[in-house]
């Protein structure tokens, strides 16, 4: 009498059925896609990719909220990465040290002091302060916007109307020249980020800027 193996128990199916089953799973796949150095055109579909490289000094809560209010068609793509402590403690003090150096070669020089530095100096000291009583950690954040339009024409118009739209913001966002099929895979919901273009936040920054409850919503109260 044979013994039932794995494959002939109930309940279980067979390696050959499953790569089968996983064959005829429907999945996401254009039909065609033509790339372009700075916008794709996808099933008809014309979209170009942004990555935001620049951010304000100081952010107010839901200051990010504008982009989803976008009245056009606008997917915007959010990349999170913690960095560890002991890391972001060593960061902070390579580049504290790095901008003291700077300030110091600028005074002896007799330079007038920029205050882009002094600044930058001045947060990065901060931070530091923070992050080494626990107050605060450092995340690799990435934020991507692509925008759509259903001709060429349209998505020149919509890019234009999102460049002013980040400018208000004080965002410094740049086309994904040349990686436009990366940059359009990155703003789609697969947690991929093929760009790779991320700056550093803080856990305050970071909360701030997903978007804030309406007026019309109550505020949850601390528990007393």
């Amino acid at each position: 009498m044979r013994h039932p193996t794995e494959r002939d128990r109930p309940g279980r199916a067979r390696p050959g059925r499953d790569r089968r089953a996983a064959y005829d799973a429907p999945a996401f796949a254009p039909d065609a896609v033509t790339v372009g150095t700075r916008h794709l055109e996808v099933d008809g579909d014309w979209v170009a990719t942004f990555a935001v490289v620049g951010f304000p000094r100081e952010v107010y809560p839901g200051w990010l909220a504008p982009l989803l209010t976008y009245p056009g068609r606008l997917d915007v793509a959010t990349v999170v990465e913690p960095i560890d402590p002991a890391t972001a403690a060593s960061r902070l003090k390579v580049q504290l040290a790095r901008l003291e150096s700077g300030r110091r070669r600028t005074a002896e020089h007799g330079r007038l002091t920029d205050p882009h530095v002094e600044a930058a100096t001045e947060d990065a000291s901060d931070l530091s302060s923070r992050v080494a009583r626990g107050e605060g950690e450092l995340f690799r954040v990435g934020l991507y916007l692509t925008v759509h339009a259903a001709t060429e024409q349209a998505l020149a118009d919509e890019v234009a109307a999102l460049r002013a739209l980040t400018s208000s913001l004080l965002l410094d966002a740049k086309p994904t020249a040349y990686r436009s099929l990366p940059g359009w895979v990155t703003t789609l919901p697969m947690g991929l980020d093929l760009i790779g273009m991320r700056r550093t936040f803080d856990s305050a920054a970071l909360s701030a800027a997903f978007p804030s409850p309406p007026p019309t919503c109550p505020h949850p109260t601390r528990p007393r």
